[in-house]
């Protein structure tokens, strides 16, 4: 296997040391996992807020909800989570189709959903930051929905830019993955520290506003996948030899099983 690597290492040192390294260097020289990376943790790190937020928010007049009672508004959360199984049916059909016309499976095409996803975040967080008090004395119901909206495109944004990351660089999605996890963990940890000096400080129809304009410049994430994501990954040298090898062992075992089943046929004569 003879693929020029711009990641190759011979000693052990050189390779401890950029095991450590090449997840900061993937973060801070490939977009594709700096922009992953930080949507997902912006996404996945919101989850730690609303642990803090919504408490505040529906235990304050005039709702003046029991703790007891403010902790019903991650129900509908819940629900959006749970909402996100339905994506996954037309993510089959899609993959179904592009097997029968013996297409090959572009990382574009896990991030279909994600394109309904990223729009459906901001309108959630929009619709649910001017439907609380103080600014607007909005029936509970009316604030409950939009949350459903918001469950439902976290976990979007987390199933799928992982899936797409995953096909950009998969012989390097470990160190991939370890910024992005690292940098959604220390994001998640960090969040919920000074929620409610946020939302006391600014209100919480500005605090919220802030995650919804955040969320709305993520909206042209998709737009930027769909249409430059594999110009992006030609220009990679991570993602180039990652396709090579991938070229290199689809070849490799398709040669062996040539050659294991003539061995079984000639047993079989024997």
């Amino acid at each position: 296997f003879t693929i020029d690597n711009p990641d190759e290492h011979i000693s052990w040192h050189d390779f401890i040391t950029n095991s450590l390294t090449r997840p900061t260097r993937l973060f801070f020289t490939e977009p594709i996992v700096l922009l992953v990376t930080v949507m997902c943790a912006a996404a996945f790190g919101q989850i730690y807020l609303f642990t803090e937020a919504l408490p505040a928010i529906y235990t304050q007049a005039p709702l003046s909800f029991t703790t007891k009672q403010a902790s019903l508004s991650f129900i509908p959360f819940a629900i959006g989570l749970g909402l996100n199984i339905l994506p996954r049916f037309y993510d089959r059909n899609l993959l179904k189709r592009i097997n029968a016309r013996n297409e090959v499976i572009k990382p574009e095409h896990k991030i279909r959903a994600f394109a309904i996803g990223a729009p459906l975040l901001a309108i959630g967080l929009w619709w649910f930051a001017w439907a609380i008090s103080p600014a607007v004395h909005a029936p509970w119901p009316i604030s409950f929905l939009p949350l459903i909206l918001i469950g439902f495109a976290t976990n979007e944004f987390d199933c799928t830019l992982a899936g797409y990351m995953t096909g950009s660089y998969p012989v390097f999605s470990a160190s991939a993955f370890a910024s992005l996890a690292f940098v959604r963990a220390v994001v998640s940890g960090s969040l919920p520290l000074f929620t409610n000096q946020m939302y006391q400080g600014l209100g919480a129809n500005k605090a919220t506003t802030i995650l919804a304009a955040l969320a709305t410049a993520f909206c042209g994430a998709p737009v930027l996948f769909l249409k430059l994501g594999e110009r992006l990954r030609e220009r990679s040298a991570f993602a180039r030899y990652s396709r090579e090898a991938e070229k290199w062992m689809g070849s490799f075992a398709k040669e062996r099983g040539k050659v294991v089943g003539s061995s079984n046929s000639g047993d079989d004569l024997v």
